[in-house]
């Protein structure tokens, strides 16, 4: 399908929430560009130094607050070109920043987050979709432990990332159980514009 959207996506969210899919399948969907912008933090210290954004030796909240004036810059030189369409995810991406520096007339926002699931089920849930579709999570964590204080840091921050959501209006994507078929209610709902 030609691409019917008439406004760029930005979607942030916790690692392992489904960003990456529902991106793929808005690209399959509407004939869009996906920039996924976690791909390119970790080279942008090299090119930008300035800016200061780097993967590792920095928290995640600093993180953020560095890549923000670079990603809207970005964000803000994209939206001029109207033939195109693109749809924006990262991790490092906040509602605060969203909210603050963009022209929100040009952008559909979500965020993605799983604040209402179990460490235990999300860490199983995740090893069972590693072993059947296989993704960077696998072997990402040194042992049990490690992944469990993940999910565990990944659902205090979905929590508080669906309630910025609510408070700036974005919508915020509960991916707690069933996270496929959500994202694919939601791309039904961009593809009929209820959006």
């Amino acid at each position: 399908m030609q691409s019917s959207l008439n406004k760029h996506l930005i979607v942030g969210g916790v690692v392992r929430s489904g960003k990456t899919i529902f991106c793929k399948k808005l690209v399959e969907t509407f004939s869009i560009s996906h920039i996924p912008v976690d791909k390119m933090v970790v080279s942008l210290h090299n090119v930008f130094p300035s800016y200061n954004i780097r993967h590792s030796n920095i928290n995640y909240q600093e993180r953020c607050e560095n890549l923000a004036p670079f990603l809207y810059d970005f964000m803000e030189q994209n939206k001029k070109n109207g033939k195109f369409i693109y749809v924006f995810d990262s991790y490092h991406i906040l509602p605060e920043h969203v909210f603050l520096k963009l022209d929100l007339r040009f952008f559909h926002v979500f965020f993605f987050g799983y604040p209402a699931i179990t460490v235990n089920e999300k860490c199983k849930y995740i090893k069972d979709y590693a072993k059947k579709h296989g993704c960077w999570t696998e072997g990402c964590y040194r042992d049990d432990r490690a992944l469990k204080q993940a999910v565990e840091n990944s659902i205090e921050k979905s929590k508080k990332l669906k309630q910025e959501s609510e408070k700036y209006g974005f919508t915020f994507v509960d991916t707690s159980y069933d996270f496929e078929k959500t994202i694919n209610k939601l791309v039904d709902k961009l593809a009929t514009k209820l959006f």
